[in-house]
């Protein structure tokens, strides 16, 4: 007979451990990593990755005792709203950084197969500081389209600064309609390069239905307080669209918008480059119009 008595003699210290292990090591992280961000940026910023590390901190151990739990805890929900909508509202204007972004979108041969690719270079706005933070905005049709948080299946990573397997960095979902993310890096440098792959479904129901679908995409706009002349933390942006053979090919579209650059490579790809989002038309201040073109479906050869 297995003696198990030294098993049961330990519940205390073992259950002590599960409950508070994940405390200590998130506060250990928090403190790190603001080791790290006083050493460099400006006050403001500091202050800001301060508070984001220690919120985050916070979501993550209301997660786990989800998990432990499994079943919803109201308390808890309210908890997770309300450091939601802190860091929404503290983070949702401030964008310290420049951003070189590639979206690439692969169409499904039905809807549950769209799925999207962005591709970021995020740079620090000041020479002496780091990149700490990123928003992200999963992309859809607008109000024709909603995206579920549980249906996205989100995942971000981040390049390794040497050699090696790429960093993961934090998303910490906020409060929005269209599902936005907050993306927080460490430890932080002058330049991130990263990426996020999400789920998309039926972005692309209108092209497989009707052959044609008017693309749009608002750039993201900067906080009121601004005070450079920037219009939006994209500089420069590159759409591709990948269509199955299944479906067919995507038709010439003609000569690009004013400020776009149109290219097609051998594998059928469209790809539309717009290298400086701040010379393109918009209204008045610092707002970008929609960046808007049609795209049309070629179906495959025998298709009724």
């Amino acid at each position: 007979m297995i003696d198990v008595s030294a098993d049961r003699s330990l519940p205390v210290p073992r259950n002590f451990l599960l409950d508070a292990g994940p405390s200590f090591i998130a506060i250990a992280g928090v403190i790190a990593n603001i080791i790290q961000i006083v050493t460099v940026g400006r006050v403001t910023t500091e202050g800001l990755v301060a508070f984001g590390f220690v919120v985050t901190a916070t979501v993550v151990l209301v997660g786990y005792n989800f998990k432990r739990r499994r079943k919803v805890d109201d308390a808890a929900v309210g908890e997770l709203n309300v450091v939601r909508s802190a860091l929404a509202s503290t983070f949702a204007a401030y964008r310290p950084y420049q951003d070189e972004l590639t979206i690439v979108f692969n169409i499904g041969e039905g809807s549950t197969g769209d799925v999207v690719e962005e591709h970021h270079v995020t740079t620090a706005l000041q020479d002496d500081s780091a990149v700490h933070w990123c928003h992200l905005e999963p992309v859809t049709r607008g109000p024709s389209q909603s995206l579920e948080w549980n249906l996205l299946k989100l995942l971000v990573n981040r390049r390794a600064i040497s050699s090696g397997q790429a960093q993961r960095a934090v998303p910490i979902r906020l409060h929005g309609t269209s599902a936005p993310v907050l993306i927080f890096f460490a430890p932080p440098s002058a330049t991130v390069e990263w990426m996020a792959n999400y789920r998309s479904p039926s972005f692309w129901d209108p092209l497989r239905r009707d052959y044609s679908q008017q693309f749009e995409w608002i750039p993201p706009a900067l906080g009121l307080d601004e005070m450079s002349k920037r219009r939006s933390p994209v500089r420069s942006i590159t759409f591709e669209f990948r269509v199955p053979p299944s479906l067919g090919m995507l038709a010439d579209p003609g000569p690009p918008p004013k400020g776009v650059t149109f290219r097609r490579d051998s594998t059928g790809v469209h790809e539309y480059t717009i290298h400086n989002v701040a010379e393109l038309p918009g209204g008045e201040g610092s707002t970008v119009n929609p960046i808007s073109w049609p795209l049309r479906l070629i179906r495959r050869e025998g298709e009724t």
